[in-house]
């Protein structure tokens, strides 16, 4: 298996940067992240999915969002706030 660095940064806007911790197994190496309780993570996500969404003429094709675990919660009731939905 490949030695990976211990963690790994980007930067998701010009004022925010991520650092995702690495996660050992002994047959995989991921590096991992939670968005829970990541409000500012969160807002930046969903302004740049909602972009995006408006951009494609998604926001009319759908009637709900759905999140597949707790981690992502709060993403999607940002993302839900910025279109206008008022439920997720």
């Amino acid at each position: 298996m490949p030695v990976l660095p211990d963690s790994y940064s980007f930067w998701i806007s010009d004022s925010y940067k991520i650092e995702l911790a690495l996660v050992k197994t002994p047959k995989l190496q991921i590096y991992s992240f939670n968005m829970l309780g990541q409000t500012e993570w969160n807002s930046i996500c969903a302004i740049r999915m909602a972009e995006k969404l408006l951009e494609q003429k998604f926001r009319d094709n759908f009637d709900a969002m759905v999140a597949i675990e707790a981690k992502s919660l709060g993403l999607m009731q940002e993302l839900s706030r910025i279109l206008g939905f008022k439920r997720y």
